[in-house]
C-alpha cells in the first residue's frame, strides 16, 4: 500500500511526522503529538527542538 499523505515538521519541536490527507485537509497535523500541541498552547518552550531522538541515538552508538 502506498502512503498518500505527507511528511510535516512539528511546529513545537521540529520533529518530522507523517500526516494523512484527511487530517491535512481539516487543518490538523501541525504537531507530532498531543504533548507538543498542549505545550505549544501553554507557551512552553520545547526541550526537544532540533533533537528528534537524542537519547536513543547515543545509546545505539554506545552499544555497537
Amino acid at each position: 500500500m502506498v502512503k498518500s499523505g505527507s511528511i510535516k515538521n512539528c511546529l513545537h519541536c521540529g520533529r518530522e511526522h507523517y500526516v494523512i490527507p484527511a487530517r491535512e485537509k481539516r487543518g490538523a497535523g501541525k504537531f507530532c503529538s498531543r504533548v507538543c500541541k498542549g505545550a505549544a498552547s501553554r507557551g512552553v518552550e520545547s526541550k526537544k527542538k532540533g533533537n528528534a531522538y537524542p537519547q536513543s541515538q547515543d545509546d545505539n552508538l554506545q552499544n555497537l
